[in-house]
C-alpha cells in the first residue's frame, strides 16, 4: 500500500514538473523580440525605394554577435546579410535573412545581436520615420596561431553577398 501511495505522489510531482516546463517554454517563445517579417505597414522600405540621402537609421549602439561554437570548432569565416525593420523608437522589430555564408552557421548569432542594437535617426530623418534597411556583418575567425579553414571561399562568397 505504501508503494502505491509513493508511486501516485511521484507521478503527481512529475506531472507538475512537466506542466511547469511547458508553461516556461510558452513564456520563452513569447519573449522573442524580433518578428521574422521586417516588411511592416508604414515603414519606408529602403531595400526597394532607394533614397539618395542613404539610410534613415544609424546604429548608435552595436552589440557584436558572439562567434558560434560550431564556427569555432570548424574554424570558419562567414557573413550575414539581413534586412532589418527599425521602428520610430530606434529599435529593431523585424528581420529577414537575405544571404549568409556558410549557410545558417552565423544567422542565430547575428539575430541575437541585432535585437540588442540601438538606432538613432539619420540627420535627414527628423520625423523618425520607421524604415526597413539592410545590415551586413562579417565573421572572421581569429585565434592565436590558427586561421580559418575557409579563408578563400568565405572571401569570395562574402564579396558576392556584400554587393548584392
Amino acid at each position: 500500500m505504501l508503494d502505491l501511495f509513493f508511486l501516485k505522489k511521484q507521478g503527481s510531482i512529475n506531472m507538475r514538473k512537466s506542466y511547469l516546463i511547458g508553461v516556461g517554454l510558452v513564456v520563452l517563445a513569447g519573449c522573442q523580440s524580433l518578428d521574422t517579417n521586417p516588411y511592416k505597414q508604414g515603414y519606408k522600405n529602403l531595400t526597394v525605394e532607394k533614397d539618395e540621402r542613404g539610410a534613415y537609421w544609424e546604429a548608435k549602439k552595436r552589440v557584436n554577435p558572439s562567434y558560434p561554437r560550431e564556427a569555432v570548432r570548424l574554424s570558419k569565416n562567414g557573413c550575414v546579410q539581413m534586412v532589418v525593420s527599425i521602428n520610430a523608437e530606434g529599435k529593431a522589430d523585424g528581420y529577414q535573412i537575405k544571404n549568409s555564408y556558410p549557410e545558417d552557421l552565423f544567422v542565430d548569432s547575428m539575430v541575437n545581436a541585432i535585437a540588442k542594437w540601438e538606432w538613432a535617426p539619420a540627420g535627414h530623418n527628423t520625423e523618425k520615420m520607421p524604415a526597413v534597411q539592410s545590415v551586413y556583418f562579417e565573421f572572421k575567425f581569429e585565434r592565436e596561431g590558427k586561421e580559418a579553414k575557409n579563408i578563400a571561399e568565405a572571401k569570395a562568397a562574402c564579396e558576392k553577398i556584400a554587393i548584392s
